[in-house]
């Protein structure tokens, strides 16, 4: 497996990102090991691994640093692995090294995968609305650039897996098969019975990153729009990213200083899931086709998720009640309205529908079935001595 994600190397063991960690611990697991290729730095210090900043990988994942790679080196590492996964987020210049260990895979007859977790295409273009002409214009240049080079990717690898059937649309006409997965980062054992009773407020949570895609505004006119017409709220928009300085000044411009919080980062799965525990409602406001792990986040710890109505969402299964119409802040005010003023019975029903759809989106299930799916292409029920994804 190629990441672009790097790891920290300690006292003999590997430390990355705790959300990557996370999710590439549980494929590990799940495919008994596997290989990693990707940026490897020496830490200078404990202090972000004793802070919890950092989280261990699976010592069976045997790790490559991304500057160690000679032909040679390759080719010996492709040698010993039967699937070969590669990063399709990215454009021409920083998808190289994938270029590179496709041809080397193909050329050993390795089974090729290409991964995409999100519409990067989609977000370069949305994330410079608003800037000048020359900021458009590199936007555009960029984003057209990623889309050729996941084009030129999806047709030479023998499949590509997704997350939402949103992102699938953007290499179905190229990719030979194409697996479409649900993104859940939770386990079985984080998932909490339902909350009966409201907060007084009703606490409701906008968790993402603080860029235009991310919609947080259209949550921010929604909360205002609910404030105005006398249902009592307090908004938490948990996250950092370019746009905190106008969310801010939105904010105050819709005269809601008083009930909103912005919380900064905080970090998974600790102090996140404490704050979500503490919502009744978790906006989902991203105006992309994507489906964000935060939805099953939410419904874990007992809040009750409002969701855009997109393909991405549609294809869960999700009780109607939920559903806004994506961009559209008072179609979302409406919706959230709604539910607090619904009876305990009605939210209890729907968090129960809730709850048994997140006990079938786990992220064990989530990687095995994609072990599965690698099976099948393998045309095998089981790897033997499983190499999985590597190189």
């Amino acid at each position: 497996m190629i990441s672009r994600v790097a790891v920290v190397r300690h006292d003999g063991k590997f430390y990355t990102d705790p959300l990557w960690a996370l999710d590439v611990n549980a494929n590990s697991q799940e495919l008994g090991g596997l290989r990693l290729i990707c940026p490897v730095h020496v830490a200078d210090g404990v202090d972000a691994i004793r802070s919890g900043k950092l989280d261990p990988l699976d010592p069976l994942i045997e790790i490559t640093g991304d500057d160690e790679l000679s032909d040679d080196r390759l080719e010996a590492l492709i040698e010993k692995v039967e699937v070969v996964e590669l990063p399709g987020n990215f454009d021409w210049s920083r998808a190289a090294l994938a270029r590179r260990v496709l041809r080397i895979a193909r050329r050993h007859g390795r089974l090729t995968i290409l991964g995409i977790s999100s519409n990067r295409v989609k977000t370069t273009l949305m994330n410079a609305q608003g800037k000048g002409f020359a900021g458009r214009l590199r936007a555009r240049l960029r984003a057209e650039n990623i889309r050729r080079t996941q084009r030129y990717l999806a047709r030479r690898v023998d499949a590509v897996r997704v997350v939402g059937q949103g992102v699938a649309r953007l290499v179905e006409d190229r990719a030979k098969t194409v697996n479409v997965e649900v993104a859940s980062w939770i386990r079985s054992a984080d998932i909490e019975d339902p909350k009966p009773e409201l907060h007084d407020p009703a606490t409701v949570m906008i968790a993402s990153r603080l860029e235009p895609m991310k919609g947080i505004r259209v949550g921010i006119d929604a909360a205002a729009e609910a404030i105005a017409g006398g249902t009592d709220i307090r908004l938490s928009i948990v996250g950092v990213g370019a746009e905190e300085a106008r969310l801010r000044e939105r904010v105050s411009d819709r005269g809601i200083d008083a009930q909103t919080e912005f919380t900064g980062q905080l970090a998974y799965p600790g102090p996140f899931f404490g704050a979500v525990h503490e919502s009744d409602f978790v906006l989902l406001t991203n105006l992309n086709d994507e489906q964000p792990r935060l939805i099953f986040d939410a419904i874990s710890r007992g809040a009750i998720p409002i969701c855009p109505r997109n393909t991405a969402y549609n294809d869960l299964g999700l009780d109607s009640r939920i559903f806004y119409e994506q961009g559209n802040a008072r179609s979302l005010a409406d919706t959230l309205v709604n539910l607090i003023n619904a009876p305990i019975a009605v939210r209890m029903d729907i968090q129960l529908q809730l709850k048994q759809l997140a006990r079938t989106r786990t992220i064990e299930s989530m990687h095995a079935q994609r072990a599965r799916w690698i099976r099948g292409l393998l045309g095998r029920e089981m790897i033997e001595e499983p190499k999985a994804t590597a190189a």
